[in-house]
């Protein structure tokens, strides 16, 4: 990992940023999502169940912005240091998480009791990366103390990670024939076809199958597919994308294969001071989308990348607090309790509490509307606030450390698709469903082969001794 220090000038540009960021999520909700919601079904569907409104209280947008001025002090001045992982994933939850949330409270008729414990939580999460990672020092062997490319960890590790993308290229190939009984790409983004997509996949596939689709298209693939286009293995590197694009046509996961692409792209872009670059890069991402909509009228950036990426989290982790608040906490792994009979009569034992929020909220039992962050872990109770941001905060640690001798852009696809997740999934399905857990296994074992540094341009082929 490059070494990057950020001067007082660099902190000054990049707070300057985020409130100029948080500034146009105020104008797109104010000024395009007011206008446009009703040509937007799942947004027009939400409105008429109550799911968001829009509300002017100078109090509110008062404290929304002091909540914004505090969350952006102390993630600049005390996390932002060296570009490394948790300091990433800190900027991206701030950006897609917590401002539109503020933005959302704002302008809304939320209770203020949401305010106070939306900032308890990722406050307390931030606070703990702090702590977990002022003294970052790596556990892992470094160069001065083994030369990794005369030992057997470092075969042994080239070793597993070819096994490892084999059996994940191969095993996608195999889930995607058998699934669409032939090869299909389906590439429809309408929000019915979608439902209908996802509501077909998840009656015909697996558990275990399931989650390593999940673990394929959200964490491994795209890892291969960086990996093989930087090293120019340029057949491999074609055969990780048309998996990718495989596994998304099961169920048209389209904001993940977005992501993806996005995340590929920005792996050949990346630099030294790269929090920097990602703060400067989202502010103008969102001043485009702005300018874009008020010259042509289109609202198809708005659509999946303002509705999606931004608010959509955000009003679903408002339904949560409001339904939970009136019918009670979810308990973790219910489903596996309940199988075993070691909890009854359980809230949400006939109907899972995703797609409660979907029928009340949103009019259809068929959407699961999932959420993260706040409202995720509010499901949980009061005392899941402190636990959850605590467990964040140690896995992000832990990512620090499984690619202290990794480039950047290798887990950048990591970093982007679980910032996703993590905005919109529980814990559980973060570590397990979706692959964090696989992720960090993965980097791990590249992090131990030593060619995926800065000074190592190949990547190495299968050698086995005889």
């Amino acid at each position: 990992m490059q070494e990057t220090s950020y001067n007082k000038r660099d902190k000054q540009v990049m707070s300057f940023c985020l409130l100029l960021f948080r500034l146009t999520l105020d104008i797109m909700y104010l000024y395009i999502i007011q206008k446009e919601y009703n040509r937007i079904d799942i947004l027009l569907l939400g409105y008429s169940k109550g799911a968001f409104s829009f509300d002017y209280d100078l109090l509110r947008i008062v404290m929304s912005y002091v909540g914004t001025i505090v969350f952006v002090g102390l993630i600049v001045c005390k996390i932002i240091k060296q570009d490394r992982p948790h300091e990433i994933l800190a900027i991206a939850l701030l950006c897609v998480s917590v401002m539109p949330n503020f933005t959302m409270f704002a302008y809304s008729e939320i209770h203020w009791n949401f305010f106070w414990l939306f900032c308890l939580f990722w406050g307390w999460m931030y606070i703990c990366i702090f702590i977990f990672t002022r003294n970052f020092q790596s556990d892992l062997p470094s160069e001065e103390a083994i030369d990794t490319s005369k030992t057997k960890l470092r075969r042994v590790a080239i070793l597993i990670f070819w096994l490892i993308a084999i059996a994940f290229i191969v095993g996608s190939v195999l889930f995607s024939y058998s699934y669409g009984e032939g090869f299909r790409f389906s590439f429809s983004f309408k929000n019915d076809v979608v439902y209908e997509n996802r509501l077909a996949a998840r009656g015909t596939i697996g558990l275990i199958t399931n989650y390593f689709r999940n673990n394929a298209m959200f964490v491994v693939i795209p890892i291969l597919t960086i990996s093989f286009m930087a090293k120019k293995r340029y057949i491999l590197f074609l055969a990780s994308i048309i998996v990718l694009f495989l596994l998304f046509g099961v169920d048209s996961q389209k904001t993940v294969i977005f992501l993806a692409i996005v995340s590929i792209i920005a792996a050949f872009f990346l630099n030294k001071k790269i929090n920097k670059t990602i703060i400067k890069g989202l502010l103008i991402v969102n001043l485009f989308v702005i300018v874009e909509y008020l010259l042509t009228g289109r609202i198809i950036l708005v659509d999946y990348l303002v509705k999606r990426i931004y608010f959509l989290p955000a009003i679903i982790g408002k339904c949560f607090y409001e339904y939970v608040g009136s019918n009670g906490n979810q308990v973790f792994f219910s489903s596996l309790l309940q199988k075993y009979g070691i909890i009854s009569n359980y809230a949400y034992s006939k109907v899972q509490l995703p797609f409660l929020i979907g029928r009340y909220y949103f009019g259809s039992i068929n959407i699961s509307a999932n959420t993260g962050g706040f409202g995720g872990a509010y499901a949980y109770g009061n005392i899941a606030l402190f636990v959850i941001p605590t467990i964040y905060a140690y896995l992000f640690k832990i990512l620090d450390i499984v690619t202290n001798n990794i480039e950047e852009k290798y887990y950048i696809s990591f970093v982007i698709l679980n910032t996703y997740v993590i905005t919109n999934s529980s814990l559980p399905s973060v570590l397990i469903v979706y692959g964090y857990l696989v992720g960090l296994v993965l980097l791990a074992i590249m992090n131990n082969t030593g060619v995926f540094k800065y000074d190592n341009l190949k990547l190495p082929k299968i050698k086995l001794k005889r």
